[in-house]
């Protein structure tokens, strides 16, 4: 019985240590996804503030926040997130010459880069009628601009 017992206790603590390190929690009680809805080009950026809170037992470090965008701001938490606090991952977004529906993920790194968590952002913009002075700033006379 005695070894039956011994034999148990290895093979758990065995598949334990094949495991690894359990990565730490991240809870988002806001959804993964936020729909803008409709955005007027016109009226310029908008922004949302995703809420992450620490549900783990350990600190949380934010490494890196990237959209592979340039149409995308990024701003987050510098400071580590204690068990049972939070902190915020801001993204920005700037529908200037981008019409129609728009998709853009988020990936925050965490760990050192071990633990990802996605988010994403979408809308449709609205596009408005630029001015031709706005693509053409040097006017030659009679309407023509280059």
């Amino acid at each position: 019985m005695k070894q039956i017992f011994i034999f148990c206790f290895l093979v758990n603590s065995l598949f334990s240590f094949a495991q690894g390190p359990q990565p730490s929690k991240l809870f988002l009680p806001d959804n993964k996804v936020f729909d803008f809805g409709t955005v007027l080009e016109k009226k310029g950026k908008v922004s949302h503030t995703f809420l992450i809170r620490n549900v783990g037992l350990k600190p949380i470090v934010i490494n890196n926040v990237s959209a592979w965008c340039g149409c995308t701001e990024i701003d987050y938490t510098k400071r580590p997130i204690l068990p049972r606090q939070s902190g915020k991952v801001t993204v920005v977004y700037n529908p200037y010459s981008r019409p129609g529906f728009f998709s853009k993920e988020i990936v925050v790194l965490t760990e050192g880069g071990n633990n990802y968590t996605r988010l994403w952002i979408k809308g449709k913009v609205v596009p408005y009628l630029h001015p031709v002075k706005e693509n053409y700033p040097y006017t030659y006379g009679s309407g023509l601009y280059m």
